[in-house]
């Protein structure tokens, strides 16, 4: 068992991650800038062609359902995925890029990239039925792909341990998040926390994930935290098929001002779409 020594040398690990590169800083800067025009957009993400790729896959993916195959990104933006969602997309490309997780078998980099795309668009979904101005559909999406990356940090740096983690719990978040805190003194969302204000990232991602961190009830964004924290509830029994009830969910839906109607047509459709999500997660992957 790790202890409380070894912890902290292991927190500062987390803190001691390769930098980013010079070049997805600079994709990082402009995707986060809110006045790039389309043109700038792709002049930037065009240094990376890996990231080009990617994101041409996702504009031709059945998800978007576009017949005509695109292979420029500035038509895949316009007439596609549009300028929000591209850059919400690229962000999480180019930060997957940064990790190669070879080292730990036992991730199922497929299953985590499902899950968070998945998490994504519900809670993106969910946040354009509610009336509450505070939740921007745009920034819930780009938040909710931040949401579980401390645990591709974790197996970056601790691969071993990790495999282990992963041995235990197999695809059990809450599992995986018990055995982290645990092992580490934080749970994943500390770690991402941490991560994501070591590359300097923008505080719209870092500081939901530190009130995940502490399971606070009470913030300044109380109601995209909770939101987060309802997609990824969704998102694990949609994954285990345990959707049908409902009445677990009647302070929720009181709270965001749903109805059933809308709460459950949201639920369907990603359901409806599972397997092209799963697609969508085949190409970040690349």
């Amino acid at each position: 068992m790790t202890t409380t020594s070894d912890r902290q040398s292991l927190i500062m690990a987390i803190k001691n991650l390769p930098l980013l590169s010079k070049n997805n800083i600079r994709i990082i800067n402009t995707v986060n800038n809110p006045d790039v025009d389309v043109d700038e957009l792709v002049a930037v993400l065009s240094s990376c062609p890996v990231l080009v790729a990617r994101l041409l896959g996702l504009a031709n993916s059945s998800y978007f359902g576009w017949t005509t195959p695109i292979t420029d990104l500035k038509v895949a933006i316009i007439q596609v995925l549009g300028l929000n969602l591209v850059k919400s997309l690229a962000l999480s490309i180019a930060l997957n890029i940064e990790f190669d997780t070879k080292a730990c078998p036992e991730f199922d980099t497929e299953f985590y990239w499902n899950f968070i795309l998945t998490q994504a668009f519900l809670a993106q979904k969910l946040a354009s039925k509610s009336p509450d101005e505070s939740l921007s559909a745009t920034r819930v999406y780009s938040t909710a792909l931040m949401t579980e990356i401390g645990i591709l940090a974790a197996v970056f740096v601790w691969p071993e341990e990790m495999n282990a983690v992963f041995s235990t719990c197999e695809k059990n978040l809450d599992c995986i998040n018990e055995q982290i805190k645990l092992r580490f003194g934080m749970n994943y969302h500390g770690l991402g926390y941490l991560l994501l204000c070591s590359w300097h990232l923008p505080e719209m991602y870092s500081e939901p994930l530190k009130y995940l961190a502490s399971d606070a009830a009470e913030t300044e964004e109380a109601m995209l935290v909770l939101l987060l924290r309802l997609g990824r509830k969704l998102t694990q029994r949609l994954f285990a098929g345990e959707i049908e009830d409902l009445t677990p969910y009647s302070q929720e839906l009181e709270r965001f001002s749903w109805t059933e109607q809308s709460f459950s047509e949201v639920l369907q459709d990603i359901e409806m779409r599972k397997a092209e999500i799963q697609e969508l997660a085949a190409i970040i992957m690349g």
